[in-house]
């Protein structure tokens, strides 16, 4: 999720447990935009939940997860981008 800080997101929080981005508010292309959650992660006792579009308890993962994680996201990010929001 990180590197979505370089695509116009904000790590609102940035922890050794949490990471949490989202799109501030301000303009795009001269149009003013409101602030839009996109996606986090928190690292609870049992498992790591993340939360982008709906939250999801992991309790192991494993490379078709994650391929699948970041597939979403980038998903997200077009989506975000098509609609001027980033």
């Amino acid at each position: 999720m990180q590197p979505y800080t370089t695509m116009g997101f904000n790590a609102r929080i940035n922890s050794d447990t949490a990471y949490d981005l989202w799109k501030e508010p301000g303009f795009v292309d001269g149009l003013e935009t409101e602030e839009r959650h996109f996606a986090s992660v928190a690292i609870e006792d049992t498992y790591v939940e993340f939360e982008f579009e709906t939250t999801t308890k992991i309790t192991e993962l494993d490379d078709v997860l994650l391929q699948q994680i970041s597939n979403d996201l980038a998903a997200g990010f077009k989506e975000y981008k098509q609609n001027g929001w980033v």
